[in-house]
């Protein structure tokens, strides 16, 4: 990563903030944070150094770019710091993934036909429905039965949590399990 270091303080971390957002890998926090740190840490250099900019906030050129040298080592120390935050989360929703695709596949293999179907039909129509839709799609069937009663009493026991909420009078699959839900669908034969 490289920024241009020439201009006044605030230029220098608008470039930063330019360099930062074109990592895919930072989240606004991250980024917030890391302009932040080294705004600080700009004007305690500049403090050190007795920089001052000038009237059009040019700060005067000096042979000795030490202090700004100071300041661009630390920003890399504050990059790196935050990228070892973003592998141990992503080693840590890794986990969950994993831990939510066990518990799934604990779920599925006790399921029975009519609440696989009912959790099949939700999956091909973006994970939620109507309530009313959804009795439509499987006539004679107690829907809010088999989702409070079997289904989610089974995802308690298995995944520690309801798979199917109920807002709005939808039916909705809760967000963190679909994936695992989507692989066991396909694995299947």
């Amino acid at each position: 990563m490289k920024a241009d270091l020439e201009g006044s303080p605030d230029q220098v971390l608008e470039e930063l903030e330019k360099l930062l957002r074109s990592d895919p890998n930072m989240t606004e926090k991250q980024i917030q944070e890391v302009i932040g740190q080294m705004s600080s840490t700009i004007t305690q250099v500049l403090e050190e150094a007795k920089l001052r900019p000038d009237e059009e906030g040019t700060l005067p050129q000096r042979e000795n770019t030490q202090s700004l040298e100071q300041a661009v080592h630390r920003l890399h120390e504050l990059i790196d710091y935050n990228g070892l935050e973003e592998e141990e989360l992503a080693l840590e929703i890794e986990e969950k993934e994993e831990k939510h695709a066990e518990g799934i596949h604990e779920l599925m293999a006790i399921l029975t036909d009519e609440e696989r179907a009912l959790l099949h039909l939700l999956a091909s129509q973006g994970w939620e429905m109507d309530r009313d839709a959804l009795c439509s799609a499987l006539p004679g069937i107690d829907v809010d039965a088999i989702i409070q009663v079997r289904i989610n009493k089974k995802a308690i026991d298995s995944i520690q949590d309801v798979l199917i909420a109920t807002g709005g009078g939808r039916r909705i699959v809760c967000d963190p399990y679909r994936e695992a839900i989507s692989e066991e669908f396909a694995s299947a034969p």
